[in-house]
């Protein structure tokens, strides 16, 4: 396996292709890794996985190379490819049947709640590549609920942390480790229920490359990867040739209130990105020490974040899917620092120090290239969990709710979205109170003028509360941007910051910082509010009509489109005439407006 996980060259070099071969194989192996992952999501358990799409699969060359992807988890693929090699050794000796299993993130993983599985593919003695799966567990045991404790500095705490080991499915080892995995998690049914599924999307991985090899024959095949590598590399470069050689930096700080000796540490991560032709360098050098907490982000975690803001910002939609995209982007992380801590320093919350390296990077390129980086998004993984202890089992849930995108040159920010590395989708009220009744969905909607102005507006985050129908519950969660709100771009504004309020009574509100734990009774509440979107461009030059229609549709209230668009009340209305037609005046009377 090579240093990269990328192609290498063969006798296959010799081997010609005709291109429709290569766009049917290139589509077959996208179909393949998106069968992968339909698997896994229709046999999983948990809402997480089922409903969240918290997992991702993936397909590798015989060298480790990433070759197609299902279009789930940015935040796991971007670390795929490194998972894989810096495991090289034991995948290399992987016989038939045997899976390399591991969660430690000091192996080539992220965080201990994502279990990541690679299985080898074989066609007469000869490898010919890799099934990958890696999922998002309910649990991994630990001093809280989903493995949330803040209080930890180190991974001994979290919970259930396990090395790179090989296993067959079919033997006793096999069976002693479901049993000691299911020992030690909350939730066990759920866990060991989408461990099964991660193994089932492998061996449907396993089965298509197969196929597909043995179709074109396995020169063909090779040749193929060779190609589609060697592509993808040529068309990151393109990308980078077209943009001015330049330096520029970025700075965002994770914002964390508990325990005291983290909240008092320096938290900054500190971006110098600098484009030189058809290279990229990302330098993270001045970024913060490691903390005693939970916050640290791995060097996987690092490397898919600061991969995906480059592909993201200059890649475009038609980016091609191989470890050839990766070549031209040069990551430098200092060691025992917030982006690459020392073993065995906590990790748990790690997504809070990766949404900042996500959007430092962006920061960055934003000054080079301005008019291809939109304003930034609510870039806060905010997970709200939920536990219930029964007579002889532990129900754990965990909702992550979407908060406002970032607008860009052309269009407004998304609203109620994920951020754009966990790319996730919305659990359903009813399946949450279906899987879970002693948990109640009782408001869930927009955030009303949460979304930064500008010339395109920041999208809305939601507002979601939960209620305790059957208590006692335990509570825990975080969050960020309280303080520091998603930024504008080009004279756009910030967007709202995020809250979270615990409500027992009608006179008691307790509000939650970015980390908090709390006993819940029943007809408790907490009411989570996510950020904003940045706004792109600046206000004045947004057209009225654009801001009648978010009026009309309570994304802007009428006084915010006044105070901070400069409309006048009198022409707002004439607009808002326009785009409601018949209904202006049912929409008048309601705010008791004259005439």
């Amino acid at each position: 396996m090579s240093e990269d996980g990328s192609a290498s060259s063969s006798d296959s070099d010799s081997t010609t292709i005709d291109p429709v071969t290569l766009e049917i194989i290139r589509n077959s192996l996208a179909s393949a890794a998106e069968e992968m992952g339909e698997t896994l999501l229709r046999t999983a358990y948990s809402s997480v996985i089922r409903e969240a799409r918290d997992c991702s699969t993936a397909l590798f060359g015989p060298e480790g190379g990433l070759v197609a992807q299902a279009e789930h988890i940015p935040m796991h693929l971007g670390s795929m490819p490194y998972a894989l090699s810096e495991n090289s050794e034991l995948a290399n000796d992987l016989e038939e049947d045997e899976i390399l299993l591991f969660n430690d993130p000091y192996h080539g993983g992220q965080h201990i709640m994502d279990i990541i599985a690679f299985q080898p593919v074989f066609i007469d003695d000869e490898r010919i590549g890799f099934a990958g799966s890696i999922a998002h567990h309910i649990d991994m045991g630990g001093g809280g609920a989903a493995s949330l404790n803040p209080e930890v500095a180190t991974t001994y705490g979290e919970g259930f942390r396990f090395r790179p080991l090989r296993l067959t499915t079919d033997t006793e080892a096999y069976d002693v480790f479901l049993d000691i995995l299911a020992t030690n998690v909350r939730a066990s049914e759920y866990v060991i229920g989408d461990f099964k599924a991660q193994l089932s999307a492998n061996r449907r991985g396993v089965e298509r490359l197969r196929e597909i090899a043995t179709k074109y024959g396995t020169d063909i095949y090779a040749t193929a990867l060779n190609e589609l590598d060697a592509y993808a590399e040529r068309f990151m470069r393109s990308r980078l040739v077209s943009l001015p050689n330049a330096t520029a930096t970025g700075t965002e700080t994770v914002e964390i209130d508990e325990p005291p000796a983290v909240a008092e540490a320096d938290t900054t991560v500190h971006v110098e990105v600098t484009i030189n032709h058809d290279d990229i360098t990302v330098d993270f050098d001045g970024t913060a020490s490691e903390v005693a907490g939970y916050i640290n982000s791995p060097i996987a975690s690092t490397y898919s974040a600061a991969y995906f803001a480059v592909l993201a910002a200059i890649g475009g939609s038609d980016l091609p899917v191989s470890s050839g995209i990766y070549r031209p982007i040069h990551i430098d992380i200092p060691e025992g620092t917030l982006v690459n801590p020392s073993e065995p320093t906590a990790t748990r919350a790690r997504m809070k120090t990766c949404c900042r390296v996500f959007d430092a990077v962006l920061q960055a390129l934003a000054v080079i290239a301005p008019d291809i980086v939109p304003a930034s998004a609510f870039n806060s993984t905010t997970p709200i969990v939920f536990a219930k202890q029964f007579d002889d089992t532990t129900e754990v849930f965990m909702d992550l709710p979407g908060g406002g995108w970032g607008g860009f040159a052309g269009g407004d920010g998304a609203p109620a979205t994920t951020n754009p590395l966990e790319n996730e989708m919305n659990i359903p009220v009813e399946a949450i109170e279906q899987d879970h009744p002693w948990l109640r969905v009782s408001e869930y909607q927009l955030r009303t003028d949460s979304g930064g102005i500008g010339e395109f507006r920041g999208g809305l985050g939601v507002r979601r509360v939960f209620e305790i129908v059957h208590g006692p519950v335990s509570g825990t969660g975080y969050t960020g941007r309280i303080t520091n709100g998603s930024w504008g771009v080009r004279n756009g504004g910030p967007g709202v910051g995020a809250t979270t309020e615990c409500v027992r009574t009608a006179d008691y509100h307790e509000t939650l910082g970015t980390t908090w734990n709390i006993k819940l009774d029943t007809g408790d509440r907490v009411e989570v509010g996510m950020g904003g979107g940045g706004g792109y461009g600046d206000p004045a030059n947004r057209d009225i009509v654009a801001i009648a229609q978010d009026v009309a549709a309570d994304f802007v209230s009428f006084e915010a489109a006044q105070q901070n668009y400069g409309v006048e009340p009198s022409k707002l209305r004439d607009s808002l005439r326009i785009v409601l037609g018949t209904a202006y005046e049912a929409y008048a009377d309601n705010r008791n407006w004259e005439g």
